[in-house]
């Protein structure tokens, strides 16, 4: 399973983005995995790259609806279209 870190925190990374603050995402968990993951071979930079793939669902959260004029139904019916 090392080998598919980046996967893993990537999958990982679009929970979390979605429900934590990106403080704790990115200097609470990212440091703790990237040492993990360059035991197994992957880079620094792609496991960077692999936190950043929950960022298009953090615009999902019900976070973000709230500050605009619109229901969250409608909100998350134009988001994921």
């Amino acid at each position: 399973m090392g080998s598919h870190t980046a996967l893993l925190f990537s999958l990982i990374g679009a929970v979390a983005c979605y429900a934590l603050p990106m403080d704790a995402y990115y200097f609470g968990i990212l440091p703790v995995v990237a040492p993990i993951a360059y035991s197994f071979g992957i880079t620094p930079t792609k496991i960077g790259v692999a936190s950043f793939m929950g960022q298009a669902l953090r615009y999902a959260s019900p976070t973000v609806p709230c500050r605009t004029e619109m229901s969250f139904d409608d909100y998350q019916k134009s988001f994921f279209k």
